[in-house]
């Protein structure tokens, strides 16, 4: 995927889920690479530690990422991912959680960039 093709993709998660480009950055991190630790994210993605730890603690209450050990996260399935933070969303607002065309093809757009961004 493209730099250009990865800004958009960022701007797209922070427009329909309501997160910062930081948290989608990091998101998408953690999609790519699987499960990374603290350091691992700030080295690789040239960001402060207060940054990403506050970033995570934000993905991780939006239902999009999970802590395996107390400096180690990894990202749900990413159609998970994508409909908890909907849900969620929906829920602060105090609007009916339903169907939405663009979370589902947000979910469907991840699937398949990670499919080529994952290492085999």
């Amino acid at each position: 995927m493209s730099g250009q093709e990865k800004v958009k993709l960022v701007n797209t998660l922070v427009s329909l889920l309501n997160i910062s480009r930081n948290e989608a950055r990091i998101f998408l991190h953690l999609m790519e690479k699987g499960k990374s630790d603290i350091p691992q994210i700030c080295s690789e993605l040239e960001l402060d530690d207060t940054l990403v730890t506050l970033a995570l603690d934000n993905l991780v209450n939006h239902g999009m990422i999970f802590e395996l050990a107390v400096t180690e996260f990894q990202s749900f399935h990413p159609r998970f991912s994508v409909a908890n933070c909907h849900r969620m969303n929906c829920q602060r607002l105090g609007i009916e959680v339903k169907m939405n065309s663009k979370i589902d093809a947000l979910g469907t757009m991840l699937e398949n960039y990670i499919e080529f961004a994952r290492p085999k």
